[in-house]
């Protein structure tokens, strides 16, 4: 079962993904950890660990995430802007594949928004992080490869 307890934290050590986070937190709570790590390790060590964290796993288990990723696409492909969420990731890569789309919503770039996302839809709550998830998507399509990297 997807744990909805999970705070994903790793958006706060990527200077990239900061401005997307749903809370800002305060510059001194961040500095005391950014000034002992290189932050784009951090930052990755802690999307894998809250990535793990949200399928109750300790270490990767490609059959157990395979199987919950499944089921949260059977529970969210038939609401439309999930569902459009999912197609516009598809397309990025040239697939018409929801699932595909899908499982994109999970990398690195989208998984703090579309974590929150299932956690509103599991909790049955309104879906406040969605249009965040669809801005956020737009925006990183629309940008082309060379600028991302200046960023």
């Amino acid at each position: 079962m997807y744990n909805v307890d999970v705070v994903c934290v790793y958006p706060y050590y990527d200077s990239n993904l900061i401005p997307y986070c749903p809370m800002q937190l305060e510059p001194e709570f961040m500095k005391k950890y950014v000034d002992s790590y290189n932050t784009e390790e951090l930052s990755d060590c802690l999307y894998k660990a809250n990535f793990l964290e949200s399928f109750h796993l300790r270490e990767f288990n490609e059959e157990v995430i395979n199987r919950e990723i499944y089921w949260l696409y059977q529970l969210l492909v038939d609401q439309p802007q999930f569902k459009e969420c999912m197609r516009k990731m598809a397309n990025s890569y040239m697939s018409k594949d929801l699932m595909v789309g899908f499982m994109l919503l999970f990398s690195y770039d989208f998984f703090f928004l579309m974590h929150l996302c299932v956690c509103e839809c599991l909790k049955q709550e309104d879906l406040v992080t969605l249009p965040k998830l669809e801005a956020y998507i737009e925006e990183k399509l629309s940008k082309k490869p060379e600028e991302e990297q200046i960023s």
